[in-house]
């Protein structure tokens, strides 16, 4: 019997190894593609969220990234400053010279723009400059 650091191999260690790699290989295959998922759906909720700050008029009164109104705050740095629960309450409850939106924007809404704000996190954000080619200003928070 050799010890663990010997050049010599245990009886059977060949055999595992060849079946830990065929076992383990797909498993890492789908968890690799779990995380690509992961990572898209993130992606696809970002560009979602910047699309619905556009379509419902956000931009009417806040700036991200230079591109905006002036009306309400900046929101370029709106990640690194406030929660998600307290920009979803903002929202819905207004406050501090915002109006309540409540009536106007879906709980689902509400969470995807709060969900794009959080990765609002400097001044240079460029989140918002992929602008929603389908936003209408005249159909704002219809």
């Amino acid at each position: 019997m050799k010890y663990p650091h010997s050049t010599e191999s245990a009886p059977g260690s060949a055999l595992f190894a060849r079946v830990s790699k065929r076992l383990l290989r797909p498993a890492l295959g789908c968890v690799s593609a779990a995380i690509m998922v992961s990572c898209a759906s993130a992606q696809s909720a970002k560009a979602s969220g910047a699309a619905l700050f556009q379509q419902k008029g956000c931009s009417h009164c806040h700036t991200i990234a230079g591109t905006g109104g002036t009306k309400g705050p900046d929101l370029s740095d709106v990640g690194s400053r406030l929660t998600v629960p307290r920009m979803e309450h903002q929202m819905l409850a207004g406050g501090l010279n915002m109006p309540p939106f409540r009536d106007a924007l879906t709980l689902k809404e509400v969470r995807q723009l709060a969900g794009f704000l959080a990765t609002c996190r400097s001044s240079q954000s460029t989140a918002v400059a992929e602008r929603s080619p389908s936003a209408d200003p005249e159909k704002s928070f219809q």
